[in-house]
């Protein structure tokens, strides 16, 4: 268990994700980008979550915002798939200074699927790209806090509920094709003071039930104040999608804010459940708590 500390405040702001909302200036594209601005005791720091599958929509919508590259102090990668990790080396080149990348040791895995065509979908760059670029590699499997209040999950652990890869996904290991469990999956928690966790998911392949059960045990924090990200429930039988959410309304979460992978399905059953509580995700988007 992490002792984690917390945070006095967080503005969020969407670089990049699947839909515009009825904003039309922005752009966006299949992908998640996320600038974290937090405020912790007498420490100001900012925090790229995910690159995106380009820098195309992400720069167009920095610059839209007013937003410098030069301000991120560090990333996390919450997996290895393309549509997360893409853009990482032309922000690199745009930050040009020394910053460290969080992510799981499994960021550099051969991985590939055959859906709806044979494709590569794992991180195009190695790892002397990303050290060429100034990129600093703290690679774990376990916990590791970013700051008070902030915490990279490390490997997630599954329990009895189901994970979300859909096994459409595979790695080559040793010339042979695994299906690939995806245990690169991480997130990262924050526990914002006086409301309790909120936790910020990519695609969230470990499923958003063992993603909260793994926040809880590795903080000792109960309370779940919020949930922002994808929860890879597109595609999903409604069956398992109407079990998830009526576990994880049970959390009485504040506030929910849902994109990416989620699916519309999954969207408008949080919509029927969480209400005014759920929003949805879109290029442009500000969050504050």
């Amino acid at each position: 268990m992490e002792h984690i500390g917390s945070i006095d405040s967080l503005k969020l702001t969407v670089l990049c994700d699947d839909n515009t909302g009825i904003t039309k200036q922005f752009l966006s594209q299949h992908g998640f980008c996320l600038l974290l601005e937090i405020h912790s005791n007498t420490v100001n720091k900012n925090i790229l979550f995910d690159t995106g599958q380009s820098t195309l929509p992400i720069f167009h919508n920095m610059n839209l915002l007013d937003i410098k590259p030069s301000c991120i102090d560090m990333i996390m990668l919450s997996h290895a798939h393309n549509d997360h990790t893409g853009g990482l080396i032309s922000i690199l080149e745009a930050i040009d200074k020394e910053t460290p990348i969080i992510a799981h040791p499994d960021l550099f895995k051969e991985n590939f699927s055959s859906i709806p065509f044979l494709r590569y979908t794992g991180c195009p760059y190695t790892k002397q790209d990303i050290i060429n670029k100034k990129g600093k590699l703290l690679l774990s499997k376990e916990p590791i806090k970013l700051l008070d209040g902030i915490l990279f999950s490390g490997q997630i652990k599954t329990t009895s509920y189901p994970c979300l890869n859909n096994s459409k996904y595979y790695n080559l290991v040793d010339g042979k094709k695994v299906v690939d469990e995806i245990l690169d999956d991480t997130c990262l928690i924050l526990n914002i003071k006086s409301k309790g966790l909120l936790i910020i998911t990519g695609c969230c392949h470990s499923g958003i039930m063992n993603t909260i059960s793994h926040a809880i045990d590795v903080t000792g924090i109960n309370e779940i104040y919020g949930i922002i990200g994808g929860l890879h429930l597109v595609n999903t039988a409604p069956s398992l999608i109407n079990t998830t959410l009526h576990e994880l309304y049970k959390f009485k979460l504040q506030t929910i804010s849902l994109g990416h992978c989620t699916g519309v399905t999954a969207t408008h059953k949080c919509i029927e459940l969480f209400l005014d509580k759920c929003t949805l995700l879109h290029s442009g988007k500000i969050l504050e708590y």
